[in-house]
């Protein structure tokens, strides 16, 4: 027994029934980015694409359908008309004994394998749900997940938004196109290489026993704002070498090389450490000349859009795709005074902690909302 005494233990199969959908499933190459009807299919995507094709319309019972990626184990909920794709999609309803939206939370939380692109279906028949002794409070149960769900969506939205209005800045503030109050002086065009010194990381086997230098890998740049040490992994190399590859306050760490070509070139800044950081020979350690160029102001300038596409159209694929150092060197920037990128750094930095502060809660949302699916699912907490 799953919950406490008055709930029953319900078998995957007599809370689900599947659902024959005649055939009537969109191939891949006919998603369009607009249409009267949403395509649901087994990506991670709540909504994966449009279609008009009405003919393959599907609507869902009051209470609404399950959706199950076969493929990729996700879960998804759907209460109005949509479109299935066409791999992988399992399309699941409620028995009448039972609300639809619980089994989704249920199915949602249950420990499915992952045996990789490979159909899951089979383990959902294994599956046992513990299910209150009334419709009525499994639906209550679903109402209380689905006003957690509604207000981590509607902070994800205000994140995106919040990106989004970033970006406009920075298109504005790092091309001179609106300038800051106060200033007016012309803007210069500079080669990265004129502003900073660029010089590859140390390529050595981390340590094993925990001991050594703080090291830098191209996985660690993209985990905050700035460089952190939480989590690090540790190298053993000479002091001479620690002299040599060092990281100082103000220094830019960029990926050099990537097994995906988006995650070339992605730079962040190291603020400082109790201890001495290395980078790794994956990546580019990046030291400006301070009285040319702010390093806040660099970290955002490589960020933007721009720089990051020509960062990536200048990267050569093989099985790893890399970025050399004479091509970032000579990556064009177009520079306003010292005052003014430090001004526009503290603008745009204002801004990513505001977006950092909204992301965090996110990620707090979606911890509590865990914990009342272990508590509201496993009948712990009953609601009144």
């Amino acid at each position: 027994m799953v919950g406490p005494d008055s709930w029953s233990d319900i078998p995957f199969e007599q809370a689900f029934a599947r659902v024959n959908t005649g055939g009537k499933k969109l191939h891949k190459s006919e998603y369009a980015e607009a249409g009267c009807l949403p395509v649901i299919d087994q990506g991670q995507s709540k909504v994966a694409g449009f279609t008009n094709r009405s003919d393959l319309e599907l609507t869902p019972p009051q209470d609404g359908y399950v959706v199950f990626g076969d493929h990729t184990r996700a879960v998804k909920y759907c209460d109005f008309p949509f479109v299935a794709g066409a791999d992988g999609v399992q399309i699941l309803r409620s028995h009448e004994k039972h609300n639809a939206k619980y089994l989704y939370f249920a199915l949602s939380s249950a420990d499915i394998p992952n045996t990789g692109y490979n159909r899951h279906f089979k383990f959902l028949k294994e599956l046992v749900f513990a299910c209150p002794p009334s419709v009525t409070e499994e639906a209550s149960i679903a109402d209380a997940l689905s006003d957690a769900d509604a207000a981590i969506e509607s902070l994800e939205a205000l994140i995106a938004k919040k990106r989004d209005i970033k970006q406009a800045t920075m298109q504005q503030l790092l091309t001179g196109q609106a300038r800051l109050p106060g200033f007016n002086s012309p803007w210069r065009n500079v080669k990265l290489s004129s502003i900073a010194e660029l010089s590859p990381g140390i390529n050595k086997p981390l340590a094993s026993m925990g001991s050594g230098y703080l090291y830098v890998t191209v996985q660690d740049i993209y985990k905050g704002a700035s460089l952190s040490i939480e989590g690090l992994g540790r190298i053993e190399i000479t002091k001479s070498e620690y002299e040599r590859f060092s990281l100082k306050v103000g220094d830019l760490v960029m990926g050099k090389s990537s097994v995906k070509r988006d995650g070339i070139g992605y730079p962040n800044l190291f603020t400082g450490a109790a201890e001495g950081v290395v980078p790794s020979g994956f990546t580019y350690r990046i030291r400006t000349n301070s009285e040319l160029v702010d390093s806040q102001f660099l970290l955002q300038y490589l960020r933007s859009d721009p720089a990051r596409k020509w960062i990536i159209n200048n990267s050569q694929a093989s099985a790893l795709t890399n970025i050399n150092a004479t091509i970032v060197g000579s990556f064009p920037i177009v520079l306003p005074c010292i005052d003014e990128q430090e001004a526009i750094a503290a603008v745009l930095k204002s801004m990513d902690a505001d977006l950092d502060a909204c992301i965090n809660q996110a990620a707090n949302l979606r911890l509590v909302k865990q914990g009342m699916m272990q508590d509201l699912l496993t009948g712990k907490v009953r609601l009144v």
